[in-house]
C-alpha cells in the first residue's frame, strides 16, 4: 500500500513535535519560494537563503515577512560558484587532492 508523506498525519506531526531538520540552506533561493515552504513544513527549522542577488533577497525577506515566518528565514548574499572555486583552490584542498587515496 502505498503512502503518501505529504498527506500522512503521523509525518506531519513528528515534523510539529521536534522532528525534521532544525537548520535548512537553499543555496541559489532567489526571492525565497522554497525557504518559505519549508519553513511552514517545518516550525521548528531555520532556512538560511543563499543567493548572489542583493534584490531577490530582498524580495525574499519581503516574501517571508508576508507569510510570518520571518524571524526563522536569514538571507545571505554570496556566489557559491566563487565560494566552490575558492574551497577547491584552496591549499588544503590542493594538499588533499595529491594525496592518494587510503585502502
Amino acid at each position: 500500500e502505498h503512502q503518501d508523506p505529504e498527506n500522512d498525519q503521523d509525518n506531519n506531526n513528528n515534523n510539529q513535535r521536534g522532528g525534521g531538520p532544525l537548520h535548512i540552506v537553499d543555496v541559489g533561493g532567489g526571492r525565497g519560494d522554497l525557504a518559505v515552504a519549508l519553513a511552514q513544513q517545518f516550525p521548528r527549522a531555520t532556512v538560511t537563503v543563499i543567493d548572489k542577488n542583493e534584490s531577490s533577497l530582498r524580495g525574499a525577506r519581503e516574501y517571508a515577512a508576508q507569510w510570518r515566518c520571518d524571524d526563522r528565514i536569514h538571507c545571505v548574499v554570496r556566489d557559491m560558484e566563487q565560494v566552490m572555486a575558492e574551497w577547491f583552490n584552496s591549499p588544503q584542498q590542493q594538499q588533499q587532492q595529491q594525496q592518494p587515496p587510503r585502502q
